[in-house]
């Protein structure tokens, strides 16, 4: 039996099969959801789990596919679907509009249109207007011998959605399917990859028996060809247009996470399962993105006791998010009934921090588990294991499991209870799943690397220290977080243009001047006296520890930002700036850190800090260098889609620290004024068209 359980945020399943008919394997799943933003998105408050059956619009097998299932063997390349709706810019209905969705060098883009129709005299009519537009494929044209089995034929309304750049002279023309969801099992461009099982081969019950070996394995990938890619590198850019139901135009890289699984035997032997990343789905109407990662792990026996933990590098991979999760069968169901029960742990709360009740639903089991190993029908033979056994599969979540826990708090990785938790993974930084591709080797782990010791955290409650109303609420702190393994971080991101939701004024941080204590504080300094020597006696006093003429509760953030900025900019020595502010070296330091922490916190929370941080670095970078406006914003943008942003900052002389304050602010203003908004499109469009 397989006990899987996740030590971090992101949810877990697992499917046993049989590779062939004398082997057994398990697939483990992986997935993470993240919240869609402009430059960064992060993980969601709410994580998807993995559907375990294919779902169709209509809850009808006969239409097309809405979400692929989750559990499938593998998948020989990297799928990347958006389901959902077009969505016309900021909800103004249109005629028609492009949408796009461009990552790891791939870039599609689908004409949407309203409804249509020929006249009598054969003319095509403008379409109708829209807000927002189904992604199904029964918008779509059939296509040649009926590639898509739903789509609109020939002779017929015109179709919705299109390939971009044709023009239709009559109703007779034949127009190439267009879409970007997932392709349905029956179709016939996944059905030829079956060959000569095509016609025996029962898709909702794939495990039930062994796989034959001749099929072609990219028949579990359901997008499109020109959706499918090699590998997902870290840190890919993402581009949507008409894809958000907020941003019109969304440039973003996830946020990253990495999860690393290990397998524990009954005999007490440990194995890495390598992830692979091979899904990558955008839902378009919640503003979404799925990530899904693979492994699989041979056994050595259809009931084999193996015990699964998965962890995660990043933001959340602390053991006090830690949850169990198991499939279990019903009552009376079979291990090929596909009846399962599955408990998913509920949302964490944002307002108090704590995590909702468990909630059972019912799971009717399909495909959809492992990644490319050794021993898979596709791989070099390996040696046979015990016969035939019963299948198993598991996608659960049970708070009592005796197998896997997390740990209690201060147990040390190892305290001889026995417990699966994340002390059992290495600390061993292994290679991002995006970067192995399915015909490479897992590569041996590098030397271990030791926790960076973990500076002293702020006091919880000068993290509401008083700030210039204007500028930011008081900081909500969700809850406290233990000491993490420290892991090197991302680079640098590099985000660009999109339009994002209005947020509160800017105005007010640039206004805001330098506090006053800090102003008087630079201004009575004086050098220091020149005094006789020391008497014996005050040699032999004490020697008192240095004060600091500021504490370190006493900078707020609006001027941690001012500070930081002109470090940056190096108009001054660094020990002349923070002298100009009455600070000195271990004080800055500790003032620092205070407020890295709590943006950092923020970043996964409102974001209000940020933004006020935002505002007020760039109005400390604009009196150094002069007024940074929508031409410059603009020229930017176009630079990241480029991937020249660096010479363009360097042309504009800006410190390239100053980028992603700027993107964000100035997103966030485009956002919030329409006529700005317009002003920048007009602006991009002409930018784009440039060499």
């Amino acid at each position: 039996m397989i006990h899987l359980s996740s030590a971090c945020l992101l949810r877990v399943a697992h499917i046993q099969w049989q590779p062939r008919p004398d082997l057994f394997a398990v697939t483990v799943v992986c997935k993470a959801t993240f919240a869609l933003q402009p430059l960064e998105s992060p993980l969601a408050p709410v994580q998807e789990v993995p559907h375990a059956t294919d779902l169709f619009w209509g809850d009808a097998p006969q239409s097309s596919l809405r979400i692929a299932a989750d559990l499938v063997p593998f998948k020989r390349h990297v799928d990347v679907l958006v389901v959902g709706h077009a969505h016309a810019p900021q909800g103004q209905p249109v005629t028609s509009l492009v949408a796009r969705v461009a990552v790891g060098g791939m870039d599609k883009k689908i004409e949407v249109h309203g409804d249509r129709h020929w006249t009598h005299a054969g003319q095509l009519t403008e379409g109708m207007h829209f807000a927002h537009m189904p992604l199904r494929w029964e918008r779509a044209a059939c296509g040649l011998s009926a590639w898509n089995p739903v789509g609109v034929r020939p002779g017929g309304l015109p179709p919705n959605l299109q390939p971009v750049d044709i023009r239709l002279s009559n109703s007779a023309d034949v127009v190439l399917p267009a879409g970007l969801g997932p392709i349905a099992s029956s179709w016939p461009e996944r059905t030829a990859k079956l060959h000569r099982h095509a016609a025996t081969f029962r898709h909702e019950a794939w495990y039930e028996r062994p796989l034959p070996e001749d099929i072609d394995g990219a028949y579990f990938n359901t997008a499109p060809l020109d959706q499918q890619i090699a590998e997902l590198a870290p840190g890919e850019r993402l581009l949507l247009e008409h894809l958000h139901p907020e941003y019109p135009q969304l440039i973003t890289v996830l946020e990253e996470v990495t999860p690393m699984a290990v397998a524990r035997r009954i005999d007490g032997r440990e194995q890495d399962i390598r992830l692979r990343c091979d899904t990558l789905c955008i839902d378009a109407d919640q503003g979404t993105c799925a990530l899904v990662w693979r492994g699989s792990l041979i056994l050595g026996s259809a009931d084999e006791d193996v015990a699964v933990v998965v962890t995660a590098s990043g933001r959340h991979s602390s053991e006090e998010d830690a949850e169990v999760v198991t499939l279990v069968p019903r009552a009376g169901g079979g291990a090929t009934s596909g009846n399962i029960l599955a408990q998913v742990p509920g949302p964490v709360r944002r307002d108090s921090g704590e995590r909702a009740d468990f909630v059972e639903v019912g799971v009717t089991l399909s495909p959809e588990l492992i990644s490319e190993n050794a021993g898979l029908p596709f791989a070099a033979p390996v040696l046979p294991f015990s016969p035939q056994g019963e299948a198993g599969w598991t996608v659960f979540a049970d708070p009592q499991a005796p197998c896997i826990a997390p740990p209690p708090a201060g147990a040390s990785p190892d305290d001889g209870t026995g417990t699966m938790a994340a002390g059992l993974i290495s600390e061993a930084v292994r290679p991002l799943p995006f970067q192995q591709s399915a015909a490479q080797p897992s590569p041996p782990a590098p030397a271990q690397v030791q926790a960076t010791p973990t500076l002293p955290a702020p006091a919880e409650e000068h993290l509401s220290v008083a700030l210039p109303p204007p500028l930011i609420a008081p900081l909500t702190t969700a809850r406290g977080e233990p000491p993490r393994r420290q892991f090197p971080r991302p680079p640098p991101l590099l985000g660009s243009l999109v339009v994002t939701t209005a947020m509160e004024s800017a105005s007010a941080h640039d206004a805001q001047s330098e506090p006053p204590t800090a102003r008087r504080a630079f201004e009575t300094a004086s050098p220091t006296p020149v005094t006789s020597p020391p008497t014996p006696a005050a040699l032999d006093a004490p020697c008192r520890p240095h004060e600091p003429e500021v504490r370190t509760e006493d900078v707020p953030l609006d001027r941690h930002a001012v500070i930081t900025a002109e470090i940056a900019e190096a108009r001054a020595p660094r020990a002349d700036v923070l002298r100009g502010h009455a600070l000195d070296e271990p004080t800055w330091a500790a003032v620092d850190r205070r407020w890295r922490a709590a943006l950092d916190k923020d970043g996964r929370a409102t974001g209000r800090l940020r933004a006020a941080h935002d505002a007020a670095y760039v109005a400390a970078v604009e009196r150094l260098r002069g007024p940074i406006g929508l031409p410059e914003y603009a020229r930017i943008a176009v630079a990241l889609e480029r991937r020249e942003a660096n010479e363009a900052l360097d042309a504009l002389k800006i410190q390239r620290s100053a980028l992603m304050p700027l993107m964000r602010l100035w997103t966030k203003k485009v956002a919030a004024d329409g006529k700005l908004a317009a002003e920048a499109s007009a602006l991009l469009s002409r930018l784009r068209t440039v060499e």
